[in-house]
C-alpha cells in the first residue's frame, strides 16, 4: 500500500528527497543484515559490491534509496530459486549508480 502512496506521490510532484547526509556503505550493511538469512534459507550467494572512489558521505535521499533497494532486493531473493543477488555500487562524475542483479527467472537468460 505505501509503494502505491509513494507512486501517487511521484506522479504529483509532491514527492521531496530528504537532504541529509548519509553512509552508504551502512545502507547497504543494514540490507546485507536485512536479507542475509531469506538468502542462507535459499542457499542463495548474496553480495554487495562498492566500487573503488565511492566517497563515504553522501547528501540526500538515503531513507529513499533504502526504501527502493528493499524492494529490488527483496523481489530478487524472492524470485530466485538458486544462484545469486548481487548489488553493486558505484559512483563517477557525481552521481551514484546501483544496481540490482540475479540469477533468477526474470533475468531473460543473461
Amino acid at each position: 500500500m505505501n509503494e502505491i502512496l509513494d507512486l501517487s506521490k511521484i506522479e504529483a510532484d509532491k514527492t521531496s528527497i530528504d537532504p541529509a547526509p548519509f553512509e552508504l556503505k551502512h545502507l547497504l550493511d543494514e540490507l546485507n543484515d536485512m536479507f542475509k538469512v531469506l538468502a542462507d534459507d535459499k542457499s542463495l550467494s548474496l553480495k554487495f559490491n562498492t566500487e573503488p572512489g565511492m566517497p563515504e558521505i553522501l547528501n540526500g535521499g538515503g531513507p529513499q534509496i533504502k526504501h527502493i533497494l528493499t524492494n529490488l532486493i527483496g523481489n530478487a531473493v524472492k524470485f530466485t530459486e538458486q544462484g545469486f543477488v548481487r548489488v553493486n555500487a558505484g559512483y563517477k562524475n557525481g552521481v551514484l549508480g546501483i544496481s540490482v542483479v540475479d540469477s533468477g527467472i526474470g533475468n531473460f537468460g543473461r
